[in-house]
């Protein structure tokens, strides 16, 4: 330390000798530095030394003093560092930091004298240094070493763990005593026994209170504790060898009954009693041989016997620990094996005559002197009970009923004593039908409990599949274990399967489980697999995913969550696994390795990374394989293999910045459309292949090498990404950024609606929605051109004329000019998934007797979890996405329903499977444009006061394009409205915002009409658009609603009035009747194709 000093100081030449003087300095000057060095030098030394090297006047002498002083390299200085170091303890408090310092010191001053220490002695000097309370980490590392060699960097980085360990926990766990060989001694003989109680024997050892260690190399069952026993087997019982090789002495050996946390009372049997033991053990060994079966297995412990679970525990700073409680009153003495009682239970609840068959043949101790204390119970219970005198019993001729003590104590309470005829039980009818009952029941057998009506829905299954495991005692009925709830149920009505039992229930709920996979009902981005039903297995490299992270994170495959983009695709997990190596191992190797390889090959071509080594203080994010079989109906397409990043891991402002990709409306879809109908345009559709690792990253990114694809001989090097890939957070980003630059460049503008208008009046139209495109234009070869482009810069899939976007269907028929947009495949499947695809028809989307409100939402804790079973969300979900694409006519029910997505009731799931009633009967109904000139309209109407909780009305306006819809809106009004006039006029500055959003797209893209019209059936609302005087029935109207007046008197748009009866906006505010309905959607341009 006082060298680097000197160097920090620039004063470390003088202490080399005048051969490293400057040839260029001064003597006077070298003197100086002299001087300088020595008053530093003994600024940082000892009063004692300095008296030593007072009178020295170089710096190179007093340099070469200190050396003798304090790094003689004597035989005594070397045995006192060594003794130094193997006496060094890490004292209780003090941090493991410190410790190591003094610990490397020392290290370090044996090494300046020419004693090196190697690595293995050090770790080894280093696990003798630490104190009695961390001996479990002397035991667990020692055991861990591979071959037996400790490494010094394993230890402190183990010391450090544990110290954060103990830090949190906020107190010192249990220790623990090594065992040493482990397994069966080998001085037992043929038939178990030990050859001599002298011999060592080892167990492990841990805390001493009610906590005993489930020992699987322990000889014997062992404890400290000396309350445990009450008599003893005296004699010289040999001793242990403990972990630090020292021995402890076998006291006593006695049988110890403890009662387990499951409530089963256990003995133990020839414990031993080790006063210097730290631990209570209960060995693995000695149970197996009593009969007794443990599981050992994902942190958990259960002790069985036959089917009952005798003991559970779980796994505690590497040991497995179970908690046991002393039965103070059956000390040294198990629970008697010959209780009538206990048998009749352990033997699936086995007639009293079978237990006497089996005890008769000496196969179950059963004793028959305890039927007549069960009989004098039995009697004073029905006296007690009945209040009346037992007259007669009567019984068969078995030995348990004539013998004379049962004889006279019938005679003293004058009870008639009635023996039937022998070989004749239906003399004693009423017994042996119940013994029948009994024995007719098959134990673990699978059942079905009958579920009330009132306990269920009417989609709710009438029946639940349960496990019957005995009768009540004190109640009536079957007494059933439901396995999907995890709790035990009583029920009367039950159906037995008494051929299958636990196990055949497992294997049908797994291959349930595994078959019938929930679909993906919405439609994705992607529309270059129109028709495909994909099936999905995903394989990790890596196992250790982060707590509350699924493993399969890269595409969900469960059900429609509300907001989520939903996927026309079908996913269902094949459950081929979850490692890299049982995919390895699957028929199908050849293929996955071929589809990952062409990965590999794609992600080369494409330049994606380059290995670097991994700079300090970054880290590597992992990755997955995802594999897919797609297919086209039955038949095999390809095998797909994907590289997919685990995105999860990045951090926002480090890995990442902006994510938000834009996309194209749904409401420009259709305009669009309606546009290409009218005036017969080319329609065509593009996607792109791998469109995601097209754009390139502006963050510093890096990603460890694929599983089985490390290059050879860099394979500690990681990937440094260049360009995106599946799973990034910014990779929907990156791409939409490089595409919209390369649209740009070629001279089209907006976003996600690319419009370029040519010197000869045509056009070209390109809607972007993430990878999926549609190409409109006048001129084919225009368009085939912008292809070519697209081709050059990007990897594209040419699905000639466009046959379906985002799930919904296009339908053409170019000579009439006609277009049709249809979910009705989507609505069929829906509608199988929720189980209404044979439900009753209805003609309107919701009944006029829904009055649905808050009120009606459960209360308590049960109604909450009735309806927790029933997927609302999902439902509701599915609907929305209908809705939005090219169902108007539900979008006010739709918007009803989904105020209650929070706390739903019966009635508000009844109002849901009305919709789904409704979509039943009209899934044909498609949504047309074309067969006139392309005019925009637009229509609005508010209902007054239609919420019932909150008492705001509902805003709607609907706007057609070619003779279709193309854009509606259903939804309350943020304020509450004190008139009709009010809530009409808030619904039409709506409605103007539409309309102005509409003039402006269509003017972009080269359309222009005479005027643009919103119609409204509120004469007093289109007044007060045109009335710009403020009085007193208008001034509490928010000043931004009135921003209608100023667009109507500049004459952007014109508010006109219209019927009710013909006004289309209808039904986007209020339920109406079947003929109004079908006329509002006849104007909305909903029909059958």
């Amino acid at each position: 330390m006082m060298e680097d000093v000197l160097y920090c100081k620039d004063l470390h030449d003088p202490i080399e000798g005048d051969s490293a003087k400057p040839s260029s300095m001064p003597d006077k000057e070298w003197a100086k530095m002299h001087r300088k060095t020595i008053g530093c030098i003994r600024q940082c030394i000892e009063v004692s030394v300095f008296h030593h090297v007072s009178q020295e006047t170089k710096a190179d002498t007093l340099w070469k003093k200190l050396e003798s002083l304090y790094e003689r390299k004597t035989a005594q200085n070397k045995a006192f560092a060594i003794r130094k170091l193997a006496h060094l303890k890490l004292k209780e408090g003090r941090s493991v930091a410190e410790h190591l310092s003094e610990f490397q010191d020392l290290v370090n001053q044996l090494t300046r004298m020419n004693l090196v220490v190697d690595d293995e002695l050090q770790a080894l000097l280093l696990l003798s240094s630490l104190p009695d309370s961390w001996e479990t980490l002397v035991v667990s590392l020692s055991n861990s070493a591979p071959n037996g060699v400790l490494q010094l960097a394993m230890v402190k980085d183990s010391l450090f763990n544990e110290e954060t360990r103990r830090k949190d926990m906020g107190k010192d766990d249990a220790q623990a005593l090594v065992t040493e060989n482990r397994g069966r001694s080998k001085g037992r003989n043929s038939k178990g026994r030990s050859k001599s109680r002298r011999e060592d024997e080892c167990c492990h050892v841990a805390d001493p209170y009610d906590e005993w260690v489930i020992d699987s190399a322990a000889s014997y069952h062992v404890t400290l504790r000396r309350e445990f026993f009450t008599s003893y087997k005296a004699g010289n019982l040999g001793r242990v060898k403990m972990g630090n090789k020292s021995y402890a002495d076998i006291v006593r050996i006695s049988d110890i009954c403890v009662e387990t946390n499951t409530g089963y009372t256990l003995k133990l049997k020839d414990v031993r009693h080790i006063p210097d033991m730290r631990l209570n053990l209960i060995s693995v060994s000695v149970l197996d041989k009593e009969g007794y079966e443990s599981h050992l297995g994902n942190g958990k412990w259960k002790l069985f016997k036959g089917s009952l679970v005798f003991a559970r525990g779980k796994i505690c700073c590497t040991l497995y620990k179970t908690q046991v409680k002393l039965c103070r009153d059956v000390v040294n003495a198990a629970q008697d094996d010959s209780t009538p009682d206990l048998w009749h239970r352990r033997l699936a609840h086995m007639s009293e005559k079978g237990l006497q068959i089996l005890a008769k043949k000496s196969l179950i101790p059963f004793a028959k002197d305890q039927v007549f204390q069960l009989f004098k119970k039995f009697h004073a219970m029905v006296e007690r009970e009945k209040r009346k005198s037992l007259k007669c019993l009567r019984t068969d001729n078995g030995s348990e009923y004539t013998s004379n003590e049962f004889e006279n104590y019938c005679s003293e309470y004058g009870i008639r004593h009635e023996k039937t005829v022998p070989g004749t039980p239906q003399h004693n009818g009423v017994a042996e039908r119940i013994n029948r009952t009994i024995v007719e029941k098959v134990f673990g057998c699978k059942t079905f409990a009958h579920v009330p009506k009132e306990q269920r829905l009417k989609l709710d299954d009438k029946a639940t599949p349960c496990i019957f495991v005995g009768y009540g005692d004190a109640e009536f009925g079957y007494k059933l274990w439901d396995p999907k709830k995890k709790k035990m149920i009583r029920s009367r009505d039950v159906v037995f399967h008494e051929n299958e039992n636990i196990k055949d229930f497992e294997k049908s709920e797994k291959s349930k489980s595994t078959v019938e996979g929930v679909s993906n009902l919405t439609p994705t981005s992607s529309s270059s697999d129109i028709a495909t039903d994909i099936e999905e297995v995903q394989v990790e490299n890596y196992g250790d995913e982060p707590a509350g992270v699924d493993g399969d994170d890269a595409i969900d495959t469960e059900g429609v969550e509300q907001g989520e983009q939903p996927s026309h695709q079908r996913w269902k997990n094949l459950r081929l696994g979850e490692s890299f190596q049982e995919v390895q191992s699957h028929k199908d190797k050849q293929s996955w390795m071929k589809a990952m390889h062409e990965e590999m090959n794609s992600l080369h071509k494409n330049n994606t990374y380059e290995l670097v080594e991994l700079p300090k203080g970054k880290k590597a994010l992992r990755n997955k394989w995802v594999f897919k079989l797609k297919k086209d109906g039955e038949k095999l397409v390809k095998y797909k293999a994907r590289l997919v990043v685990k995105g999860f891991n990045q951090k926002q402002g480090i890995d990442f910045d902006e994510i938000f990709s834009p996309v194209v409306k749904m409401s420009s879809i259709r305009v669009i459309l309606g546009l290409t109908a009218s005036l017969d345009l080319e329609l065509e559709q593009m996607d792109v292949k791998t469109a995601f690792l097209h754009g390139d990253l502006e963050e510093e990114i890096y990603m460890v090498q694929p599983e089985r694809f490390e290059a050879k001989g860099k394979e500690h090097k990681v990937c440094r990404l260049k360009k995106s890939l599946y799973g990034l957070k910014q990779a929907p980003r990156q791409w939409y950024k490089k595409f919209d630059s390369f649209m740009v460049g070629q001279g089209y503008a907006d976003h996600c609606v690319y419009v370029r208008k040519f010197p000869n009046g045509k056009f070209i139209i390109l809607l972007l929605y993430v990878d999926d495109m549609l190409i409109v234009g006048q001129d084919a070869n225009m368009v085939g051109s912008l292809k070519n482009e697209l081709f050059k810069s990007f990897d594209m899939k040419d699905l000639g004329p466009a046959r379906q976007i985002l799930g919904m269907q296009i339908l053409r028929d170019r000579k009439a000019k006609k277009l049709w947009l249809s979910q009705e495949k989507y609505v069929e499947r829906v509608l199988e998934r929720f189980n209404m695809k044979h439900a009753k028809l209805v003609s309107t989307p919701l009944g006029g007797h829904f009055k649905l409100s808050k009120k009606s939402c459960p209360l308590s804790n049960k109604e909450k979890e009735n309806m927790e079973s029933i997927p609302y969300s999902s439902a509701v979900g599915s609907l929305m996405y209908a809705m939005v694409c090219t169902w108007p006519d539900i979008a006010h029910a739709v918007g009803v329903v989904s105020r209650f997505m929070v706390n739903p009731s019966k009635e508000h799931w009844e109002a849901v499977k009305w919709i789904f009633r409704y979509l039943r009967g009209s899934s044909k109904l498609c949504l047309s444009f074309g067969s006139s000139k392309p005019v925009l309209e637009g229509y609005t109407d508010a209902d007054m006061v239609g919420d019932l909780d909150g008492r705001k009305s509902t805003s709607g306006f609907l706007f057609t394009f070619a003779w279709g819809a193309v854009s509606w809106q259903s939804k309350l009004q943020k304020c509450v409205a004190l008139s009709t006039t009010k809530a009409e006029y808030i619904a039409a500055t709506e409605a103007g915002k539409e309309m102005l959003w509409m003039k402006r797209f269509l003017q972009d893209l080269g359309l222009k009409q005479d005027e643009y019209v919103v119609h409204c059936d509120s004469q007093s609302a289109l007044d007060l658009s045109k009335n710009s005087t403020y009085h007193s029935r208008t001034k509490h109207i928010d000043v931004r609603y009135h921003w209608l007046r100023l667009i109507v008197d500049q004459q952007l748009m014109q508010l006109r009035k219209i019927h009710t009866d013909k006004n289309p906006a209808n039904i986007l505010t209020k339920v109406v009747p079947k003929e109004k309905l079908e006329l509002c959607a006849g104007s909305a341009g909903m029909n059958s194709n």
